[in-house]
């Protein structure tokens, strides 16, 4: 007879969380037209609601608290990166057209507009990898207290 493994109390097991539900083709998809979505309307909102003119700065300020809360309220850090990063394109590259007041067509533009819209995809990453560590660190305190 083999002897029996030690039973571990109740008290000290915790059931493990549930794994996030993999998305298909088509939930990955919809989150990506959702993402780029809500970047074009913060974009068109800044354009003409939000800092116009010499107050235009302050619309970062309003992009990089969406891009915290963006990372804050996703459950995996590839998907706060990668949303975050959508939409940081979307709203750079959205801003870019609509403030586009040159002489030559826009069609010219595009693609400068493009790699700019990229920095801005980039920054939007560093504020969502920024609001998931915050979760991360909040949960850790909920879990150790």
């Amino acid at each position: 007879m083999q002897p029996s493994p030690p039973a571990a109390s109740e008290s000290s097991q915790s059931p493990a969380p549930p794994a996030p539900a993999r998305l298909g083709a088509a939930g990955i998809v919809l989150r990506i037209v959702g993402a780029a979505a809500l970047g074009v309307a913060l974009a068109a909102v800044a354009e003409y609601l939000f800092f116009v003119g010499r107050g235009s700065s302050f619309n970062l300020v309003v992009w990089g608290v969406v891009g915290l809360v963006i990372g804050v309220l996703s459950r995996r850090w590839s998907t706060a990166i990668w949303a975050d990063a959508v939409v940081g394109f979307a709203i750079v590259f959205t801003y870019s057209v609509l403030g586009y007041q040159g002489a030559a067509p826009l069609l010219g533009a595009l693609v400068p507009f493009a790699l700019i819209a990229l920095v801005g995809a980039a920054g939007m990453a560093a504020a969502g990898a920024a609001g998931f560590g915050i979760r991360r660190l909040v949960m850790r305190g909920r879990r150790a207290g």
